[in-house]
């Protein structure tokens, strides 16, 4: 089985975020955990406008965390259940973020209730780009 999940994340910039922005990138995802998943993070600023990865200096690195507790997502130092660093970016979009979740990596969460946020680091700053979210693990079904 393979999933397919696209979410927009917002570099907050400090200027006044467009009416198109969402004003709050949380949104609410479920997993199968029998699931092979890619996530796909199509990163812009507060006007909307892309951000462009592929070419900025320093280079940019960005995370999918994974808590029980969502008062330890990302600024928690080291607090996280499970932690993937994105595997790089769409080269004919060079803005969108990707992440490949195997589902063994998984295994160990029994199905239930879990957060997750996106943060970027870029030009020397971190960025929360999707704020912390539900997250649900979901039992997946067996097929003899």
């Amino acid at each position: 089985m393979f999933q397919h999940i696209y979410l927009t994340g917002v570099m907050d910039d400090g200027t006044k975020r467009l009416p198109r922005v969402p004003l709050n990138s949380a949104k609410s995802i479920a997993i199968p955990l029998g699931s092979d998943v890619v996530i796909e993070v199509a990163v812009v600023d507060n006007a909307g406008v892309p951000v462009e990865l592929a070419t900025s200096s320093p280079t940019w690195t960005a995370w999918f965390s994974v808590v029980r507790n969502p008062d330890s997502c990302a600024q928690a130092n080291g607090k996280v259940d499970y932690q993937l660093v994105a595997g790089g970016i769409k080269a004919e979009t060079r803005n969108v973020v990707v992440f490949t979740i195997p589902k063994t990596a998984l295994r160990k969460f029994p199905s239930g209730r879990y957060f997750y946020d996106v943060s970027l680091s870029f030009n020397g700053s971190r960025y929360q780009v999707v704020r912390i979210s539900g997250l649900f693990l979901e039992a997946s079904l067996r097929v003899p």
